[in-house]
């Protein structure tokens, strides 16, 4: 078995190790020498996977990779640093001979058998999209097929340097970020490469529709019987029977706020009265609650009540 953890049968965000399919994770950094590539997967049980990769090496190299075999995927390059020297060919054509600027984007339809030279060290995020995960999108939000995804070689993405910062803790240090918080930011990643680079445009039945009182009701139930364990979108969107993505869209526009903004603030009021009711340290209320540690419930307490668990206790009890 290929994966580290069990996690929702329909759907999935996680790092693991990868198999050999596709051009993302090991078999993508391995064209570039690299033996560790941290990866994290947002895919659906049989369905198509979409995957984030960091290349990274700090030492400057000289190397040509192969050319890949072609698949109906495409691979979106983002620099995490400038990338001073690299070339790109597709097939034969060399198409790119100059760098990278940081925060600047490159996508590559993988049918077009690329391979790329680079001579400098480097560091940057590929992701791996295939055609059919395209098609899920677009089936989803009642939207036109997807054909290509396109964007100006070279053009800086300020949207995308966003979501790579939120992405980077999870990447480099498995364990210490949140699932359902991965889940969020996956979903908006690929969200925003079906919009801009894909140019895919909602149908406004799709974009209206909220939760029905019954999912509502359903899915909050479901979070309340779960708050001192993980959570993922997949298992929220199961219970009211819809996709991620339309799940996610619908619970904000019925609550307001976000799954995951619920989630942190049912979890904070829980928090809150235990800190009340017991005498019990911080450290054991914070996993009781399904935080990670009590620096993660610090962290989310303090931005949700502008005031640190320790203070607001204090003030409560004095």
């Amino acid at each position: 078995m290929e994966r580290v953890a069990a996690v929702s049968a329909k759907s999935q965000t996680e790092i693991r190790p990868l198999p050999e399919q596709g051009a993302y994770g090991e078999r993508f950094g391995n064209a570039f020498g690299l033996k560790r590539t941290p990866t994290l997967v947002a895919t659906r049980m049989h369905h198509a996977r979409i995957a984030v990769t960091r290349l990274q090496c700090a030492e400057p190299i000289d190397l040509t990779t192969g050319s890949f075999e072609p698949e109906p995927a495409f691979s979106i390059g983002f620099a995490l640093q400038d990338l001073l020297v690299h070339r790109l060919w597709l097939g034969r054509r060399l198409v790119h001979s100059d760098g990278y600027r940081q925060g600047s984007v490159s996508i590559v339809d993988l049918e077009s058998r690329p391979s790329a030279h680079i001579s400098c060290s480097f560091d940057c995020l590929q992701i791996y999209v295939p055609r059919d995960a395209l098609d899920q999108m677009s089936a989803e939000n009642g939207a036109r097929r997807i054909e290509t995804l396109t964007w100006p070689r070279g053009a800086r993405d300020p949207i995308l340097v966003d979501l790579a910062r939120l992405l980077e803790p999870a990447l480099m240090q498995p364990g210490t970020v949140e699932t359902f918080f991965i889940d969020h930011v996956m979903l908006a990643l690929q969200a925003h490469i079906a919009h801009t680079y894909g140019g895919m445009r909602q149908s406004p039945a799709v974009v209206r529709g909220g939760l029905a009182s019954w999912q509502e009701r359903r899915v909050k139930e479901f979070i309340e019987a779960r708050l001192d364990g993980s959570v993922s979108i997949a298992d929220l969107a199961a219970e009211c029977d819809l996709s991620r993505s339309h799940f996610a869209r619908a619970f904000k526009q019925t609550c307001g706020v976000t799954p995951y903004q619920w989630l942190m603030r049912r979890r904070i009021e829980n928090a809150k009265v235990r800190m009340i009711e017991t005498n019990a340290p911080l450290s054991d209320i914070a996993l009781a609650c399904g935080f990670s540690d009590q620096s993660h419930f610090t962290r989310a307490f303090s931005s949700i009540v502008r005031m640190s668990p320790a203070n607001w206790r204090r003030r409560r009890i004095a």
